[in-house]
């Protein structure tokens, strides 16, 4: 796999194994940096587990080290803790397991680990393990094939990992070898990631096997200001009737609600929102905007959130600038990172394509958002049915999964009191603004 094709944002490891086997220093070897304690001892060195990061080449690496959890020399008092820690450290998922061996040292310890990862984090857990093999410069002349062939315990752990495993030399001096095995092993990092279909959900409040995939949830916010067809593009993607959607001087949707549907085997929630700068009484009762925006937020299930604005082809108005601006400023700066745009009435374009309307535009501010979300567009006739309806809903949804992949498998990232500070800040200039207006007013 080459390293252009190596794409996520982020990617995080867990990394698991028996004491002495070389964990904490290829948890350093794998962020460049001395970050975990690693030295030669007979003594444990690692005792509870710590969480680490690095960015490289633009790409943010987390590592969580983690003492010995499972063999029989770790100490039975501190296993429960350090286990629930681990998870916790873990959430809300992991792109893969390292399995950390060293070279010439799989012992009864080794399996052991393998069983505890299973009784621990599930019956597949073994489809997100990568197994890593250290002190490479031990195996000499010799193939690690070799090694692996004529042990036909770890034999048998490679087979059902499917093969996945690669070797460190965590004394390596060339700077070429320390970057060259990093970069495979986060390459096979992403294969497994894609091969599974996005990283490994924890969910620690499982009875029984603490670690497993949850059903993948997709939750759509469409957002935008009133009357561009958010309501009609909600029944669209939903296949029915479950928003009012009518043409009215006055906005028709006031209060944020949601639908569901299943789509490919991925359940789908749709959040239809009202233009948050044209709510009514707003202005008396600036607190309106922060309950509004924390019940479109609740709607959102547990899964991956992310924006659809919504335009009407031909009608791009100041009042629509003014929606996107208010909606960076509440969702934060990153807003665009998670959005898609979506212009209704395609049916306007006749015989036209959509990307000659985009690019014969002048208007700025239209084409600036198309930018900010990086030509992520698409268009609905909301008047459509059958198989031309869905033709339409599965462009939109390969798109948004096709962003879910881009952003590291995961979606809009901030919380609701993360939110709710950005919508008392918006509450605040907003008053301001309305204050300084007064006064000029008043003035001669």
């Amino acid at each position: 796999m080459s390293e252009q094709s190596c794409q996520m944002s982020e990617l995080r490891l867990l990394l698991l194994g028996k004491c002495r086997s070389g964990k904490s220093a290829t948890g350093n070897a794998i962020l460049g940096k001395d970050v975990f304690k690693s030295k030669f001892s007979d003594q444990i060195v690692t005792k509870i587990c710590q969480r680490e990061s690095q960015v490289l080449r633009e790409r943010k690496i987390v590592v969580i080290d983690t003492p010995d959890l499972f063999s029989s020399i770790a100490c039975a008092e501190d296993k429960q803790r350090n286990i629930q820690r681990c998870l916790e450290l873990s959430a809300p998922s992991l792109h893969a397991l390292l399995l950390v061996i060293a070279i010439g040292h799989f012992t009864r310890e080794d399996e052991e680990t393998v069983t505890g990862i299973q009784q621990v984090f599930g019956a597949e857990a073994r489809r997100h393990i990568i197994i890593v093999f250290t002190r490479k410069d031990d195996l000499g002349d010799d193939l690690l094939q070799d090694f692996i062939e004529n042990n036909k315990s770890l034999k048998q752990l490679v087979q059902d990992c499917e093969g996945r495993y690669c070797i460190f030399n965590n004394k390596a001096d060339s700077k070429d070898e320390r970057i060259t095995q990093v970069s495979d092993l986060l390459c096979k990092v992403e294969c497994l990631v894609n091969m599974n279909g996005g990283p490994y959900r924890v969910n620690f409040k499982t009875e029984g096997s603490r670690f497993q995939r949850e059903k993948e949830t997709l939750s759509i916010v469409l957002v935008g200001r009133s009357g561009t067809g958010k309501s009609a593009t909600g029944n669209s993607i939903l296949g029915s009737l479950i928003f009012t959607s009518q043409l009215r001087a006055q906005p028709v949707t006031k209060t944020s609600q949601s639908g569901r549907r299943t789509w490919d085997g991925q359940e789908v929630v749709v959040v239809d929102t009202p233009s948050f700068n044209q709510m009514l009484n707003v202005e008396k009762d600036p607190s309106q905007l922060e309950e509004e925006v924390k019940r479109c937020l609740s709607c959102c299930e547990k899964g991956d959130t992310f924006f659809v604005l919504v335009f009407q082809l031909g009608r791009f108005t100041e009042e629509d600038k003014t929606a996107v601006a208010q909606l960076e400023a509440i969702f934060g700066a990153d807003f665009m990172k998670y959005t898609i745009v979506l212009f209704t009435r395609k049916e306007d374009l006749g015989t036209g394509k959509l990307e000659d309307f985009i690019g014969n535009s002048d208007n700025k501010a239209l084409k600036n958002i198309i930018k900010k979300c990086e030509r992520r567009y698409c268009a609905f006739n909301n008047k459509e049915t059958g198989q031309a309806q869905e033709t339409q809903v599965k462009a939109l949804l390969t798109m948004v999964n096709n962003l879910r992949k881009k952003s590291g498998w995961s979606g809009y990232p901030h919380t609701q009191e993360n939110v709710s500070k950005l919508t008392k800040n918006v509450q605040e200039m907003s008053q301001a603004k309305k204050l300084l207006k007064n006064l000029k007013d008043k003035l001669p």
